[in-house]
């Protein structure tokens, strides 16, 4: 079962199809540029936001999601991002913050995640309390008892943090 969250209503970037970004693609890409959010405390871009943008910009293609999706984030953000979305490999952005890949309308597209020069300055409230408080940890596993009234990647990043904190000392710079 595929997990697909409701995506941001608040997402007002752009989305742009082009003939390829700046020839260095073949097939017809695109980019979508949202506008996103700092959540709670946090002066970097949480990885359950660029999920979400990242469903949020196929969709706003024109493109179905309908299988696997990946994405690697390599570093933080703490600026505006821009997701580039192409049907071939994207060699032009090999130093980019993140990477990903979904499966689309029949065809796995391939992009990358670059930083804009625009600084984020939005916050969002953001509490993981709910999850925390249903989670209960059985040796190597964490599930999440009841409703907790958040979207599935946020409660799978957050539960996977939690198991990573109970079984591995993670230090305080990678929090």
């Amino acid at each position: 079962m595929a997990l697909r969250p409701a995506l941001s209503r608040r997402s007002i970037g752009s989305t742009t199809r082009t003939p390829g970004i700046a020839q260095l693609e073949a097939g017809p890409s695109f980019v979508h540029a949202p506008s996103v959010a700092f959540r709670a405390h946090r002066d970097y871009l949480h990885s359950t936001t660029l999920f979400k943008e990242l469903l949020a910009g196929a969709e706003a293609a024109g493109l179905a999601p309908e299988g696997p999706l990946e994405l690697r984030v390599r570093r933080l953000m703490r600026r505006e991002p821009e997701l580039h979305y192409s049907p071939s490999p994207i060699t032009a952005f090999e130093d980019a913050p993140a990477v990903f890949s979904l499966q689309a309308s029949g065809a796995v597209w391939q992009g990358a995640v670059v930083e804009r020069e625009l600084p984020i300055t939005a916050r969002e409230p953001y509490d993981e309390t709910p999850i925390a408080s249903g989670a209960v940890i059985e040796g190597t596993s964490v599930r999440v008892v009841g409703p907790t009234g958040m979207h599935p990647i946020e409660v799978m990043t957050s539960l996977t943090l939690l198991l990573h904190q109970r079984l591995f000392k993670i230090g305080d710079d990678r929090r």
